[in-house]
């Protein structure tokens, strides 16, 4: 009788176990036939959901993928999934809704959290502020693209571990402090064309971000005070648009921390030879350059460059000039002053179909300064003429471009080095 008793409690309690956190297989076949992709502990790869795997080893999913399916409405039974990681629900048209509240709140160890590309909170979505008390451990969110306002997304303060989030593409607004990011470890932030607008930056982690994206919002002002070395002592990329008033301290202290430009830089240096006779040589091109503009002197190019109209300047500098014992210095064609185009970042953007800029946040002057100190901000003539008009580069940004020829721009002269 006792051997019995016994027996049935343990038949009740496997059973109560399995109903309470198993998955059926009418469940398993959904998701099979779904394409959701897991992966289990230990397993490097996602794959999708077998149709014959046991309930009691899915429960132990760590990544789970629906990406690209149309779930719609969250089922009650992804609450199941205690032990995932690594849950990934973008573009599934879901919104923010009971059933993702509560499937979100049973995973404890999630770490990495995917919800962009759903317009979570559209026809009345629940607010998110809730869940982040129940998830100690993401480290990474994504909400792109996800329409929120500061109140839909709610303080993030709880998320102690988090560093990097994503919320580009929201509805906020220049008073960012209701989501609690400014005591966050937060290494990456993307507010691109999230409608911010103002100051924001008083409300971020300045102290940890290394990356940060104000891309494709309204002008923006970073104040002065974010321009000294212990402002943003990581940040190392910055993408902005033109509407925003950076201080120049700021800039600089990006460009000296960001590896790119540190290797942009020194592969550039190498291509110079400084001759200490106020010529450069240009040891890809082997074109030989007057380090300063006309105008200037000096090692360091002191004084103010020297503008002409584009006729006067080829008068005047054609071909013939004698400089550092060399009597052929002339105008550059337009091509040989192109190649002078410094991008510290490494890109550039077409801006027409015969024309191309420095892209992202270049520095400015785009020429070597090493090479080239106090270069101006502004154009400089090449020597190829289009009837009215003549090429030239603005060394601000990088520009090649037209200019009439009654323009004033500066001058830099070269010879073919033999």
């Amino acid at each position: 009788m006792r051997r019995w008793l016994l027996a049935g409690l343990l038949c009740i309690s496997v059973a109560g176990a399995a109903w309470a956190g198993d998955f059926t297989r009418e469940e398993i076949a959904i998701m099979h036939n779904a394409g959701v992709k897991m992966a289990l502990v230990g397993e490097s790869k996602a794959y999708v959901i077998p149709l014959d795997i046991a309930p009691d080893r899915l429960v132990k999913t760590e990544v789970l993928n629906f990406s690209g399916n149309s779930v719609v409405t969250v089922p009650d039974w992804l609450a199941k999934f205690t032990q995932v990681r690594q849950l990934d629900l973008s573009n599934a048209g879901i919104k923010a809704e009971s059933a993702l509240l509560n499937a979100l709140g049973s995973m404890p160890s999630l770490e990495i959290l995917d919800l962009s590309g759903n317009r979570l909170f559209a026809s009345g979505g629940s607010s998110l502020a809730a869940v982040w008390g129940k998830l100690p451990g993401l480290r990474h969110l994504n909400l792109a693209n996800t329409g929120g306002s500061v109140s839909d997304y709610g303080s993030m303060a709880a998320l102690t571990q988090l560093n990097k989030l994503d919320l580009s593409g929201a509805s906020l607004s220049s008073d960012l402090s209701g989501l609690g990011l400014k005591s966050l470890p937060l290494e990456r932030l993307n507010l691109a064309k999230s409608g911010v607008s103002g100051a924001p930056l008083s409300a971020l982690p300045t102290a940890t971000l290394g990356e940060l994206d104000l891309s494709g919002n309204s002008a923006m002002t970073i104040e002065a005070e974010y321009g000294g070395m212990f402002a943003f002592p990581k940040l190392a990329k910055l993408s902005i648009d033109d509407n925003t008033t950076v201080p120049e301290g700021l800039r600089k202290n990006i460009r000296d921390r960001d590896p790119a430009f540190k290797a942009a830089m020194a592969e550039s240096n190498k291509r110079y030879t400084l001759n200490s006779n106020g010529t450069v040589t240009d040891t890809k091109t082997s074109l030989m350059w007057k380090q300063c503009s006309e105008g200037q002197s000096g090692d360091r190019c002191s004084g103010d460059a020297a503008k002409y109209k584009w006729d006067d300047a080829m008068s005047k500098f054609r071909s013939g000039v004698s400089f550092a014992g060399y009597s052929d210095w002339r105008m550059p064609t337009r091509e040989e002053l192109q190649t002078l185009v410094y991008c510290s970042t490494g890109t550039s953007t077409l801006v027409r179909s015969d024309a191309t800029s420095c892209g992202g946040n270049y520095q400015s002057p785009t020429i070597n300064q090493t090479a080239f100190p106090n270069t101006a901000l502004s154009w400089h003539w090449s020597s190829t003429e289009k009837d009215m008009y003549a090429w030239g580069v603005n060394f601000d940004y990088g520009l090649n471009s037209l200019g009439h020829r009654n323009n004033v721009s500066h001058v830099r002269l070269v010879r073919s080095g033999q």
